[in-house]
C-alpha cells in the first residue's frame, strides 16, 4: 500500500538565495522560483513515490516537497533539506566569461611546465565537457588541428582535457583505454589533494594541472566523524577510488557534476540536488521528469482569502493538502473541499463555488451551499485562511 500524501519542509527561509550567482531574478521570489526549478529537475525524483513542490515567496519563500513518501524517501529528504543551503553557499558558477579566463589560466601553467613544447603533444577530450574545454584551450594554446583528437604516435604524451575532476573515476575509466601512452591531465578545476593522489596512484601519469583549486569541504562539515565517512564512502563505491572527499561544488554553462550521499534508512549512495536551473546550465537532470516534477507557487497576491503565513500548501492527485510549519502535521481537504479552497482564494462568493461544486458532484445547491459556508468559518476560526 501506497503511504499517505504528507509534506517535508526542505527550507523556512530561502533567503540565502539572493546572494547567489546562480540563480536569475531581480527579486528575492524570482530567484526562489529559479532554484525550484532547478530542484525540480533533479534525478533524486526516479528514486521517490509522486510528488511535487511547493514554494510559498510571501511573505518569505519557503519551499516543501508534498508526495507519497516512504521511510527512504524521507530520509533522503531530510539530508537534501539540511544539505541545500551549505551547497548552494559552497557552488561556484563559472560563467563563458569566467571559463574563458580559467581557459588562458590552464594554457599558462602548461606552458609553465613543458614550454612551448606542449604545442607537439597530443590532446584529445573527455566526453562531454572535456570537449569543449579542448576546443577552446585549442585556440589558447594555438594548437594545430593535428595534434587534436586521438592520440596517433604512442611515444608522444597525450594531454586529456577535462572541465573538472572530483573524483578521478571519470579520467581512469577513460585512460583504461589507451594503456600505452604517457599522460598529462588537464582541467579547470579539482582539488589539489586529488591531483597529487592520481600522481601518486597512475604510472603513467606525469602531470596533473588545474587552472582552479576545489576545497575538500569534508574536513569542516564531518568534523569529528571524517575518518568514519571517509571507511563508509570507499565501503559503498563500487570502484576504487585515488581520494575520497568532498570538493566544493562548480557549475558550468553546459555541465553540472553529479553529487551523492548515503541513505541511512537503504545504506546505499542516494543523488543530491540539481542545483542549477535550466537558464544557467544545458544539463538538464531527472530523465522520468524531462521538464522536472510540478512546481506549485503561492505568491500571496490571490484576490480572496489569504493563507496564514505559517501555512504552506498543494494540491496533489486533484485534493489540496495543508502544512501546518508550526506543528509539521499534514491536513487533507477532500475534494469538494478543494474546490471550496479554491474559490476562496480566487475571491469567489459563497454562492458561486456553491454553484461550482453543484455543476461537478451530485449534490443540491442548498446542501453546497451549506458546506461552503462551514468550511470557510471552520478555516477562518482555525486561523488557516485570513479574510481579505
Amino acid at each position: 500500500m501506497d503511504p499517505p500524501p504528507h509534506f517535508v519542509l526542505l527550507a523556512a527561509d530561502l533567503g540565502y538565495v539572493g546572494s547567489s550567482e546562480l540563480y536569475s531574478g531581480d527579486s528575492l521570489a524570482e530567484r526562489a522560483h529559479s532554484l525550484t526549478r532547478a530542484l525540480a529537475r533533479s534525478p533524486i525524483w526516479d528514486r521517490m513515490g509522486p510528488g511535487i513542490l511547493v514554494l510559498r515567496t510571501d511573505p518569505v519563500p519557503s519551499l516543501a516537497a508534498l508526495g507519497r513518501f516512504d521511510e527512504a524517501d524521507v530520509e533522503r529528504l531530510a539530508v537534501l533539506a539540511r544539505s541545500l543551503a551549505p551547497a548552494i553557499a559552497s557552488t561556484r558558477y563559472l560563467d563563458y566569461e569566467a571559463v574563458v579566463a580559467a581557459v588562458e589560466m590552464l594554457a599558462v601553467r602548461l606552458r609553465a611546465v613543458f614550454g612551448d613544447e606542449v604545442r607537439r603533444f597530443d590532446f584529445v577530450g573527455v566526453p562531454r565537457g572535456g570537449l569543449i574545454v579542448l576546443g577552446l584551450l585549442a585556440y589558447a594554446l594555438d594548437l594545430d588541428t593535428a595534434r587534436l583528437g586521438a592520440a596517433r604516435d604512442p611515444h608522444r604524451p597525450v594531454v586529456i582535457v577535462d572541465d573538472c575532476a572530483l573524483t578521478g573515476i571519470r579520467f581512469r575509466r577513460f585512460i583504461a583505454e589507451d594503456p600505452g601512452s604517457q599522460w598529462v591531465f588537464a582541467h579547470l578545476c579539482s582539488p589539489p589533494e586529488l591531483r597529487t593522489a592520481l600522481i601518486d596512484r597512475v604510472p603513467r601519469l606525469s602531470h596533473a594541472v588545474a587552472a582552479i583549486d576545489l576545497r575538500d569541504l569534508a574536513p569542516d562539515e564531518k568534523v569529528e566523524r571524517y575518518e568514519e565517512w571517509r571507511t563508509r564512502m570507499e565501503r559503498r563505491s563500487r570502484v576504487e577510488l585515488c581520494w575520497i572527499g568532498q570538493p566544493e561544488n562548480v557549475v558550468f554553462p553546459w555541465n553540472e557534476p553529479d553529487h551523492s550521499f548515503v541513505n541511512a534508512v537503504t545504506d546505499e549512495l542516494d543523488w543530491g540536488w540539481r542545483l542549477a536551473p535550466p537558464e544557467r546550465c544545458l544539463k538538464h537532470g531527472s530523465t522520468s521528469f524531462p521538464d522536472g516534477v510540478a512546481v506549485q507557487v503561492y505568491t500571496g497576491n490571490q484576490t480572496g482569502c489569504r493563507v496564514a503565513e505559517r501555512f504552506l500548501f498543494g494540491c496533489l492527485e486533484e485534493q489540496v493538502f495543508l502544512f501546518d510549519r508550526s506543528t509539521g502535521d499534514t491536513l487533507r481537504l477532500d475534494e469538494v473541499g478543494s474546490c471550496v479552497w479554491d474559490g476562496l482564494l480566487a475571491g469567489w462568493s459563497a454562492e458561486r463555488i456553491a454553484a461550482d461544486i453543484v455543476s461537478r458532484f451530485d449534490v443540491e445547491m442548498e446542501r453546497a451551499l451549506t458546506d461552503v459556508r462551514s468550511l470557510t468559518r471552520e478555516l477562518l476560526d482555525r486561523g488557516i485562511l485570513v479574510a481579505a
